[in-house]
């Protein structure tokens, strides 16, 4: 039964919704008194969403939900291949962003009571989704405590969110520190050398649709760059990283600055930029941040080999290109 649970669990994941599994005990020619099982599976066809239903909700239609949903889609009538195909895994996903979604636009307490997936016929399942949808709420009063580097009304302006505004947690963390364009609150202060800056928006009381936000704030010190490294280059020469960096020593630490140092070193074209990882190391004795770039190098280096046969022997060349060659390990035999 394990065994059975495991490989149903497997396929289902996969959109395989109406599995057969059976066992078959076989004589073990290779061992007397022993038998081989085996595992007869015959997983079907993929299956089809042919319908996505909701309950509980008042305020959202059913068919702006189903949009939420964005990787698992109801059958459309007139599409015939390829649509509405069942993944359990993408489906787990779409209802974290559902809630998401809904939370977004003020239903601070929306979430999915229960759900269920049933066979609609012998190619298509069905799901039913129960819903708590709940008051939409707003931000009331937003309060300050622990800042003292900038004032309140500096930070306010740069938080932009306002009481009376549609309540949300994801705005709310963005921007707090979550924005991509960089205009949060922790930038501001991370780009000023605040390297241990922390806020933590506290929800000190909730009446009627109302949330009040205390937002606590733990400055820290203010770092200055020390030791300035790279990590991982075994044929590019530091210089040639390090020539490329904003990060300074002996100037503050700047987030904006570390970040541009790493498109930087992206640009090179010499490190595989998924792999490029930068690790500020703070030293709170005197103040200090050590940043250690951390690299992995593309396999970017040539071997060319040409030759022809003359006079009884063979006689060739051997090529050998080498981008940014450090000549730091040329007599390096480890570096090989």
């Amino acid at each position: 039964n394990t065994t059975k649970t495991i490989i149903n669990k497997y396929l289902l994941d996969k959109g395989y919704f109406f599995t057969k599994i059976d066992f078959k005990s076989v004589p073990d020619p290779n061992q007397d008194n022993s038998v081989i099982l085996q595992v007869l599976i015959d997983k079907g066809k993929r299956v089809k969403v042919h319908e996505i239903n909701f309950t509980g909700n008042k305020d959202f239609k059913s068919a702006k939900l189903r949009k939420y949903l964005k990787k698992t889609k109801q059958q459309a009538f007139y599409k015939v291949f390829g649509s509405g195909k069942f993944n359990k895994e993408k489906y787990e996903e779409d209802k974290v962003k559902l809630i998401a979604k809904m939370q977004e636009g003020g239903y601070r307490e929306a979430a999915i009571l229960k759900d269920s997936i049933y066979k609609y016929n012998d190619k298509s399942i069905g799901i039913k989704i129960d819903l708590h949808e709940g008051p939409k709420y707003y931000f009331g009063n937003i309060t300050w405590v622990g800042n003292a580097k900038y004032t309140t009304e500096y930070l306010q302006k740069i938080f932009t969110i306002e009481k009376g505004q549609l309540f949300s947690e994801e705005k709310l963390e963005a921007k707090l520190r979550g924005s991509a364009n960089g205009d949060d609150v922790s930038t501001i202060y991370l780009n000023d050398g605040y390297l241990t800056f922390n806020i933590d928006p506290v929800q000190t009381k909730i009446y009627n649709d109302t949330v009040d936000i205390e937002m606590r704030i733990y400055e820290g010190p203010q770092y200055t760059n020390n030791k300035i490294t790279v990590v991982g280059n075994t044929i590019t020469n530091d210089r040639v990283v390090q020539r490329i960096l904003y990060t300074k020593p002996g100037e503050k630490f700047s987030k904006d600055l570390l970040v541009r140092s790493v498109r930087e070193i992206g640009q090179l074209g010499n490190f595989d930029e998924t792999k490029t990882n930068p690790i500020p190391k703070p030293n709170p004795g005197d103040g200090t941040v050590d940043i250690e770039y951390h690299v992995e190098e593309k396999p970017s280096d040539q071997v060319e080999l040409s030759g022809g046969f003359g006079g009884g022997r063979v006689i060739g060349t051997l090529g050998l290109t080498f981008n940014n060659f450090s000549l730091k390990n040329l007599f390096n035999g480890e570096a090989y």
